[in-house]
């Protein structure tokens, strides 16, 4: 949540600081919902900062997951 209230705020550093840290205590708790939530929105980070690879491939492995889940308005979101 801290993570899309900076990116709307604009402070795209942290907001990218903040969602990396995240996705670091997300993984080991193998919660492929939050974790995938957590790397669409740093894709939106790193699209901002021009950085379209990475927000290509973070959106790609977002979208994996969202795919498993069936989480089909989440990936209508993401389009």
């Amino acid at each position: 949540m801290l993570g899309c209230v900076l990116i709307a705020s604009g402070d795209l550093r942290a907001a990218e600081e903040n969602l990396q840290e995240s996705l670091v205590r997300l993984e080991p708790l193998g919660n492929h919902y939050e974790i995938a939530l957590t790397l669409a929105q740093l894709a939106r980070v790193k699209r901002r900062v021009s950085d379209d690879a990475t927000a290509v491939a973070l959106r790609e492995r977002a979208r994996t997951i969202f795919q498993e889940l069936g989480a089909r308005l989440d990936l209508e979101q993401l389009e």
